[in-house]
């Protein structure tokens, strides 16, 4: 067999079946001009592509400096071409770059070099480029970058550890995390290691107490129905105690605040901590431990400051389904803690929840029970439109047929029939049905009085229903509960918008947007709403059109768009949007739009809003028809 020494570049799309269940047209569309133009930026860096799966690439280069040169300007060319689409439409790539000998197999390259490059690639997160020793010699003094050493990683069929630099072109963004001056060292360790043990020890009496012990009273088909995930202690690769305190403390926090959400199954500490230094893969640990999803992340001292990370693992398949980065001061940690805790957990379970909903919404009903009937439900709840609701509304109702002690199958059966009853998306229902709808959220708690969510469902009806003061009490009850979940930050801004506290409003739901990349449709809707109500009628309508994007059969998405539209003077545009809603909804007038997102709590918001989109020249009532 033919062999020579070759430098092997691959590129992956992060979560690119999503992207194509978001929107499949686009996002084929996307992978073709980005193939097309990694191809030229491989051909001009005298390289060539040998291999293609859909949404990946491998290709050769003669020179490991001009094989990080193109990766470099691959992620730069991506993240421009990105940069003005809509979060569900962007395109991130993760690169490895590996050197060593290859079997020449006609136009195909084998072995151990290619698979390095392969693994180097699936350990990076979304617009990283990791490179292994092998590059990182030749290309150090080489290259104007910088290099960050992630130390040694075990990885699938590979007996030895690959060492791992990851790749920092000039002009990549800042840390996000502020850096502060550092005290004397040998205050910072005493501090550290203090703080760390008292840490460690209030977190695991929070987390003994946050547990849910009713919880396998539930049923065994909905312990192993619900996603289920093993968080590891965080490495620190360090012999410093108190930083491997620290790594400690934060994975045991993150179990404290997963443990309080009931729509996850978190594996107890006293179990994962057992596996570190173990060995396993995330695979490995998987199996071991039965569940859908393993969380590690480490903990890194360099000079002054402490960096730490996080990575999701689907334990069946060993990818990554999401990973983050965060800089913090040494000094300054534990200030800055809560907020890295905080953003781990929203952005984790937001990745959990989104994931299995694609999922499940793959699998034919019948193979579905009580759990995944709810889940899909959801989802099609999210995306709002009339045969979703229709569609969400059938399985919900055969959730609580198959179980009618599960809370939220009642849960979110009252709040689609809410949804179609305001928007006026179904046939069978009327405004009369509407306190029914509430009933079976109130049944919901009262089955469940801890389920955060029922109480963002039971906000959004008592909106609904004119009990504006009851929709804020509920909306805070829901953070209480539930204070790492993206949606109770969103529902309170929404019933803050409500009463016209529009600053409070926009502030939360920034906050949440943080919190969850992936957000669906309706969080543009409620940020677009609370945006006009605080005048930014330009960012409104920004909002509204990717609400839109996503769900272009939401009503009251286009309600915003006109209204915004009317404000900054635009009357083409709204009178555009008006003749787009007419032909999806006939029949809705300015009273339906102030009974589905007015401002109840407001009146001069209320004016305001139903003043625009009457100018607009939507019917204020209902026309009478003319008898034929």
């Amino acid at each position: 067999m033919e062999r020579r020494l070759a430098t092997i570049l691959t590129a992956d799309i992060v979560g690119y079946s999503r992207l194509v269940e978001a929107d499949e047209e686009a996002a084929i569309e996307n992978l073709r001009v980005h193939t097309k133009a990694i191809q030229a930026f491989v051909a001009s860096h005298n390289g060539r592509v040998f291999g293609s799966a859909g949404d990946s690439v491998i290709a050769e280069f003669a020179s490991p400096v001009e094989a990080v040169r193109c990766a470099v300007a691959i992620q730069r060319d991506v993240e421009s071409r990105s940069g003005n689409l809509p979060e569900n439409r962007r395109m991130r790539f993760r690169i490895g770059v590996n050197l060593g000998d290859v079997v020449i197999d006609g136009d195909n390259l084998l072995g151990d070099a290619v698979n390095v490059a392969a693994r180097l690639e699936s350990l990076a997160a979304p617009n990283e480029i990791f490179i292994s020793r092998q590059v990182y010699d030749q290309v150090r003094k080489q290259l104007p970058f910088t290099y960050e050493n992630l130390g040694e990683h075990r990885v699938k069929n590979l007996v030895d550890p690959i060492m791992v630099y990851r790749v920092i072109p000039s002009g990549s963004p800042a840390p996000r995390r502020s850096i502060s001056p550092t005290p004397p060292k040998s205050r910072w360790q005493w501090g550290l290691m203090t703080a760390a043990v008292v840490l460690l020890v209030a977190a695991v009496g929070t987390w003994w107490m946050a547990r849910d012990w009713r919880q396998p009273d539930r049923g065994k088909f909905l312990l192993s129905g619900k996603p289920s995930v093993a968080v590891l202690s965080f490495d620190t690769f360090s012999k410093t105690s108190g930083t491997r305190l620290l790594g400690e403390g934060i994975a045991d926090e993150i179990i404290t605040q997963l443990a309080r959400n009931s729509a996850l199954t978190i594996i107890a500490r006293t179990t994962t901590f057992t596996l570190k230094g173990s060995g396993l893969n995330a695979k490995e640990i998987g199996r071991k431990l039965n569940v859908q999803y393993v969380l590690e992340g480490s903990v890194r001292r360099v000079g002054n400051q402490l960096r730490i990370t996080a990575r999701l693992i689907d334990a069946k398949s060993g990818n990554h389904v999401w990973a983050e980065r965060y800089d913090s001061a040494a000094a300054t940690i534990f200030k800055t803690q809560d907020d890295i805790v905080e953003k781990i957990v929203g952005t984790l379970f937001s990745e959990i929840r989104e994931t299995q909903k694609a999922a499940i919404l793959r699998r034919p009903p019948s193979n579905l029970d009580v759990y995944e009937l709810t889940l899909r439900g959801v989802a099609r709840k999210h995306r709002l439109s009339p045969k979703d609701i229709a569609l969400a509304r059938r399985d919900l109702t055969r959730a609580v047929e198959l179980d009618p002690d599960y809370a939220p199958a009642w849960l979110y059966l009252g709040w689609v029939e809410a949804i179609a009853i305001v928007f006026k998306w179904s046939d069978d229902l009327d405004i009369s049905d509407l306190k029914d709808a509430t009933n079976k959220v109130e049944k919901a708690i009262e089955m469940e009085p801890t389920l955060a969510t029922a109480y963002q469902g039971l906000s959004i009806l008592r909106t609904w229903q004119g009990d504006v003061r009851g929709a804020l009490q509920a909306a805070k009850r829901s953070v209480e509960l539930g204070p790492g979940d993206a949606d109770n930050l969103l529902f309170l801004g929404r019933a803050l918008a409500s009463v016209g506290e529009f600053d409070q409003a926009v502030a939360r739901m920034r906050h949440a947007i943080a919190l969850n990349p992936i957000r669906p449709a309706y969080y543009d809707l409620h940020f677009a709403r609370a945006l006009w109500g605080q005048g930014k009628f330009r960012e409104s309508n920004k909002a509204s059109n990717a609400c839109l994007t996503k769900a272009p059969r939401f009503t009251a998405c286009r309600i915003f768009k006109i209204a915004s539209n009317v404000a900054m003077g635009k009357n083409a545009e709204a009178s555009k949007a008006i003749k787009t809603l007419r032909r999806q909804s006939p029949d809705f007038t300015v009273a339906d739009a102030l009974k589905s997102v007015g401002f109840p709590g407001s009146a001069p918001a209320n004016e305001r809003f139903a003043k625009q989109l009457t100018e607009a020249g939507l019917p204020r009532v209902k026309r009478a028809r003319a008898n034929k």
